[in-house]
């Protein structure tokens, strides 16, 4: 099976609501089953991933007139900043002991 049948294969399942697709400052991607509510903290630099114990927006209901009919399948939140190795890094500060960017 070829790569491009397998991302076909990958966005048709998206857009049935069935997997969701997270983006990396990298230009990666990430499908997971919409069934794991996950969500993430990331670094822009280094890209070091952490993801969130709850999902903050889990009980947010959207209008019926704000989704102006739009069949809502899933969500995704992402949040992105500096890792405290990249934070000193850029401050010329080398913590290379414990730097997980290295």
């Amino acid at each position: 099976m070829g790569l491009a049948t397998v991302y076909r294969h990958l966005r048709q399942l998206q857009q049935q609501g069935r997997v969701r697709c997270r983006h990396l400052p990298t230009g990666e991607a990430l499908y997971a089953p919409v069934e794991q509510d996950r969500h993430h903290v990331t670094c822009v630099d280094c890209g070091q991933t952490r993801a969130l114990h709850h999902c903050p927006i889990h009980d947010l209901e959207v209008s019926t007139d704000q989704q102006q009919d739009f069949q809502l399948l899933f969500h995704t939140l992402e949040f992105f900043g500096l890792c405290t190795a990249c934070q000193a890094k850029q401050q010329g500060v080398n913590h290379s002991s414990d730097s997980p960017c290295q």
